[in-house]
């Protein structure tokens, strides 16, 4: 008021200073950058934050599929190493048999006995692969165990590269290579190619992303969608590896060595005993024709 202007001793002077501050705090905060978001914002907070949830349960679910995927593997390894090598000899001794058979008495059920025979001998010897010393040399390694550190760096790399993140397409082609990567090198074990592939991704101009809320809005709604039907196929893949006939095996050997038994070789010394009866019955065999031919 006018007499504010004359007169230090104005009744209203006070009141309408202390608006006046007022006002110029609320001034401040607002030209500080405090403003209420706009609804589309809120919700696309909302939905990020739903999404990181989801990402930690699906670098945990990947994490669980992969680690069960390699202790399966090692222990496939060392069932070939140590019962899968004697029973693709039983398998040759058989069809050596059934070859002698069907020369003894031909028949045509004794010449399909024969082919069967002959055919499951060659799958026994490819299942060994080419280097039967080292399925040797994996039956008198211990167990390996699969070091925390390893896991951590695998759950961190599928939480980053996983396809389902993709943007698009050629987002999408880049992130399972990566993504194949990383199975490839937890499942060796190798912990420098595991944070190779990830230190690439991560310093990778594709990995940076950007544009406006909208956009952003039906990324992550996307994203949403793709990592909850990942998820579920997961449930699936998880189920179908626990009732495997090898985890089922697995199952076993891991009951047997609580009871201090080694399951594989209890399997070994059976067929073992098979192998004996077969080269019995094999030289029975070859003596009969011999003594046919003489």
């Amino acid at each position: 008021c006018r007499l504010c202007t004359r007169s230090a001793g104005c009744p209203t002077r006070g009141r309408l200073d202390r608006w006046g501050e007022g006002s110029l705090r609320v001034t401040d905060a607002t030209q500080a950058g405090f403003r209420t978001r706009k609804p589309e914002e809120e919700e696309l907070a909302r939905l990020r934050s739903k999404l990181d949830g989801l990402k930690d349960e699906l670098a945990d679910r990947e994490l669980e599929l992969a680690t069960r995927r390699r202790i399966l593997l090692d222990f496939q390894r060392r069932y070939l190493a140590v019962v899968g090598i004697k029973l693709a000899e039983l398998d040759r001794l058989v069809a050596e048999i059934a070859a002698l058979e069907a020369l003894r008495a031909p028949s045509p059920e004794a010449e399909r006995q024969a082919g069967a025979s002959a055919q499951r001998a060659r799958e026994s010897a490819e299942a060994l692969g080419d280097d039967p010393d080292a399925l040797r040399q994996a039956a008198e390694e211990h167990k390996r165990g699969i070091p925390e550190d390893l896991k951590r760096l695998y759950r961190k790399a599928a939480k980053a590269v996983h396809p389902d993140y993709a943007a698009d397409e050629e987002d999408r082609v880049l992130r399972e290579r990566a993504m194949a990567g990383a199975n490839a090198a937890y499942e060796a074990g190798d912990v420098e190619q595991l944070q190779a592939i990830l230190d690439d991704w991560e310093n990778s101009p594709d990995a940076v992303s950007g544009d406006g809320t909208g956009a952003d809005l039906v990324r992550v709604i996307r994203a949403i969608a793709a990592v909850e039907a990942r998820l579920a196929a997961l449930s699936e893949e998880l189920v179908a590896c626990a009732e495997s006939s090898l985890a089922e095996l697995y199952a076993k050997a891991q009951i047997a060595e609580a009871e201090g038994r080694d399951l594989l070789q209890e399997l070994a010394q059976d067929v073992d005993r098979q192998i004996a009866e077969a080269r019995q019955r094999l030289a029975e065999l070859s003596g009969d024709l011999e003594s046919v031919r003489g």
